[in-house]
């Protein structure tokens, strides 16, 4: 089952998903939550390409993140996509990967790509996308982040380039 706005609220208000910032009224679409541009632009390979602001070419890939961080339940998984504003314009904020397991905590990496054939900037602070949440038959047996699972993003601070990337530059 999909929460609705009103499902959502009363789960941040009794801190059973919770989003940090907390977000404001104009974040709440019907059944999802706007979520922001965070600091940090990466390429593939980790390298840092700006802090703020950032001018996607066409046809370039980029790592990001949400502003927000969330933490999610035992209970609940969720969803994040692209804004359809930004994305008639041919930019797709989450290319792949956009499941986000029971027991996650941290700021959700963001995988940008410009599919158009013009330039568009990108800076922190835009709503970029949303996150959606529906609820479990039944809570999970292992959350994200249990040792067994080999969980590497869990507490996220900002933009992670790929687990493999980051081993390879070790």
């Amino acid at each position: 089952m999909i929460l609705s706005d009103r499902d959502i609220k009363v789960a941040l208000k009794y801190k059973e998903i919770e989003i940090f910032p907390t977000p404001l009224d104009d974040a709440f679409q019907p059944a999802s939550v706007d979520l922001r541009l965070g600091e940090g632009f990466l390429s593939v390979d980790g390298t840092k390409l700006a802090d703020t602001e950032i001018i996607v070419k066409p046809y370039d890939f980029l790592l990001a993140s949400t502003l927000e961080s969330v933490v999610l339940p035992s209970g609940i998984v969720a969803m994040l996509e692209g804004k359809s504003s930004i994305g008639r314009k041919g930019i797709f904020v989450h290319v792949t990967a956009g499941y986000i397991d029971p027991g996650w905590k941290g700021r959700l990496t963001l995988e940008i790509y410009n599919a158009s054939s013009e330039p568009y900037t990108l800076k922190s602070g835009d709503k970029v996308c949303q996150i959606r949440f529906m609820r479990l038959s039944s809570p999970v047996e292992r959350m994200y982040g249990d040792s067994d699972l080999g969980s590497h993003y869990q507490n996220s601070g900002g933009t992670q380039a790929s687990y493999d990337k980051i081993i390879q530059k070790k």
